[in-house]
């Protein structure tokens, strides 16, 4: 299977990509490198040096690869960041995910795993908490996140 990671070059993203190429899947990694780094994705990955911001960048990845599947790190995730800069937050990870989704839509690529976080639960009533659990973001990442 061919897979592309959002993020790859980040923590979580670089340990999903060694994963996938351990299993025999081909990767290929959108990363712009603001804050994740290049040596940490595999040689056998392709990587694309981008930004999810950019739909003619996204547009070129997809006309070049076709994925049977999606799965999006490229967020910003820092909550005290996110109360200092909130539109940076909004803007990664809401329209560059928006971004990312449309030109899956138009390539009919339908398998997405998005990373999400418990944040969009605010202080949790119950614990664990069920999916069904009522959603208080109480800052911008993970007001962002909800979106």
């Amino acid at each position: 299977m061919k897979y592309l990671i959002t993020g790859g070059a980040g923590y979580i993203g670089s340990f999903m990509v060694k994963r996938l190429l351990e299993k025999g899947d081909e990767v290929v990694v959108i990363d712009n490198l603001e804050r994740g780094h290049e040596e940490a994705v595999e040689k056998s990955a392709i990587l694309y040096t981008g930004n999810l911001l950019d739909k003619e960048f996204i547009t070129k990845v997809f006309l070049e690869n076709k994925f049977d599947g999606v799965i999006h790190f490229a967020g910003f995730i820092s909550m005290g960041e996110s109360m200092e800069n909130p539109y940076i937050y909004f803007q990664n990870n809401v329209f560059s995910s928006l971004n990312l989704i449309e030109e899956m839509i138009k390539t009919n690529t339908n398998n997405l795993i998005f990373s999400s976080t418990a944040g969009v639960y605010g202080n949790p009533t119950t614990i664990p908490i069920p999916e069904d659990h009522p959603k208080n973001p109480e800052n911008p990442y993970s007001e962002s996140k909800l979106m």
